[in-house]
């Protein structure tokens, strides 16, 4: 059961030992009440998980506003608060909409797309910079079109990112799905 229509991460697949196989790495990505997860085995008769709930943590930060806007906005986020420097920021609503950084932002993740429908774009312009304690994650809808500068750990790209100009300092690590695309002639560090 997925009721909150959730991603599931980590190692789904392990050998049992003595009878016993756990899943320790398991993750989803969104809240939701009444979750339940079903193990197969070729001719082994299935089993499912009692039903558990996943919570939103206080530091995660959703984007709300289906039209898009600006991330200076607190009226645009869960809770009303502009993500800080702790947070995690996920710009995964259904929808095709843009997320504008209108002055320089810091806080420890970012995650772009991963909404049910559309195309979610975080846009960095010339004057901003995005600084990240960890990382930044670009799902296989999102967009990141970067002019200013990021910063970060570790970059995922599952999706797109658009580098306009703007300095990238972080580890990349593009899938084969995903794409960056270099646009412009300015020089790209």
């Amino acid at each position: 059961n997925n009721p909150g229509g959730a991603t599931l991460g980590g190692t789904s697949t392990v050998a049992a030992v003595a009878g016993v196989a756990t899943f320790s790495t398991l993750s989803l990505d969104k809240p939701g009440t009444g979750y339940t997860l079903t193990a197969s085995s070729g001719t082994l008769t299935s089993a499912t998980s009692a039903a558990f709930d996943v919570t939103q943590p206080s530091t995660l930060k959703r984007w709300i506003a289906a039209a898009g806007g600006s991330w200076d906005v607190g009226a645009n986020w869960s809770g009303g608060v502009v993500p800080g420097a702790t947070d995690t920021a996920a710009i995964d609503l259904a929808g095709t909409y843009t997320v504008t950084l209108a002055s320089p932002v810091t806080v420890a993740r970012v995650v772009v797309g991963g909404g049910a429908t559309g195309t979610q774009t975080l846009a960095i312009p010339t004057s901003q910079a995005l600084t990240l304690s960890d990382s930044l994650l670009v799902r296989t809808n999102g967009v990141v079109s970067m002019s200013g500068n990021v910063t970060a750990g570790a970059v995922a790209i599952y999706g797109q990112m658009q580098w306009n100009e703007g300095a990238l300092v972080a580890n990349v690590g593009v899938s084969a799905a995903g794409r960056i695309d270099v646009l412009g002639t300015t020089a790209r560090t």
